[in-house]
């Protein structure tokens, strides 16, 4: 994974934080950061999964998410999956989960 220390510090902050508010069941970087494809200009892909998800608790990581990137300087962008959605809803078949579960690096 080719991470500046910017995007290490901004990553491990968003994981903390989320930690210290949430139930976290996993929390993966996905996508080009992962896999090692991406260029200057490519965003930190992450996959949050909750124990449960709401209109507010999305707004209030979006919150902290722009705050996180503001400080770091980065641009970090999330997908957020519920365990609700995933074992009982369709999610679990959603293509960008299954991105996040098969590249993704659980951290």
């Amino acid at each position: 994974m080719a991470l500046s220390e910017n995007e290490i510090k901004a990553i491990k902050e968003l994981r903390l934080k989320l930690s210290e508010c949430y139930s976290v069941g996993d929390f993966r970087v996905f996508g080009s950061k992962a896999t090692g494809a991406d260029m200057a200009d490519s965003d930190i892909d992450v996959m949050i999964l909750l124990e449960n998800t709401s209109p507010v608790i999305e707004s209030d990581i979006d919150d902290m998410i722009f705050e996180i990137n503001l400080k770091y300087d980065c641009l970090l962008s999330a997908v957020f999956f519920s365990r609700h959605e995933l074992e009982d809803g369709p999610f679990g078949e959603s293509p960008v989960y299954k991105k996040a579960i098969a590249e993704g690096i659980q951290l």
